[in-house]
């Protein structure tokens, strides 16, 4: 029996370099470039609608398209989106003044369970990663999300999916291909 336990011990410590390294993968930062906001009802998998304009909850109108400063701002047409005093959700035309996070996998653009005012804690304006709702939006309604606790509320993570899209180039430049002694210049298609 006493031989069991360095096997389970060496066992427990061959696995811990795989999660670390896992762990390495995930970052915390705020989003950067365009893309909207979609809600996912905490534990499902699927987004159940997103953010539109003004910050609210939606299945009914198009999804906002926001553009991250990479600085923790997010703004669209309508302006910024913010916390309000009571920690709801709202646009401001004004500058942006609350810093939103997310987690992001081997750095890539899409932030995962965004946070506001990360490390705020009682009475100021802050949210993460869970945001509550008294109820799901319907094609009728858009609902206000809370970033602290309602009674019998909906709870939802937020996640921004970025829409940026590398450019190409219109420009087309040409290649040098060797064949043989000669070197010919064709047109990259």
């Amino acid at each position: 029996m006493l031989s069991s336990k360095p096997k389970i011990a060496a066992l427990g410590l061959s696995l811990l370099p795989a999660s670390m390294a896992q762990l390495s993968d995930l970052s915390v930062f705020p989003p950067g470039g365009p893309g909207t906001i979609l809600v996912t009802l905490n534990g499902h998998g699927a987004s159940t609608g997103c953010l539109n304009g003004q910050g609210l909850w939606t299945v009914k109108d198009a999804c906002a398209s926001f553009e991250g400063n990479g600085q923790g701002g997010l703004g669209s047409d309508l302006g910024y989106i913010i916390l309000d005093s009571s920690s709801s959700i709202v646009t401001t035309t004004g500058t942006w003044s609350t810093a939103w996070v997310g987690t992001h996998f081997n750095q890539g653009r899409n932030a995962a369970w965004l946070q506001a005012q990360i490390g705020t804690t009682g009475a100021a304006p802050w949210g993460r990663p869970l945001w509550y709702a008294n109820t799901q939006p319907d094609d009728t309604s858009n609902v206000a999300l809370n970033g602290h606790a309602i009674n019998d509320s909906v709870q939802v993570t937020l996640t921004f999916n970025s829409t940026f899209v590398a450019s190409q180039g219109s420009k087309k430049m040409p290649i040098l291909r060797c064949m043989g002694s000669e070197t010919k210049r064709v047109q990259k298609i």
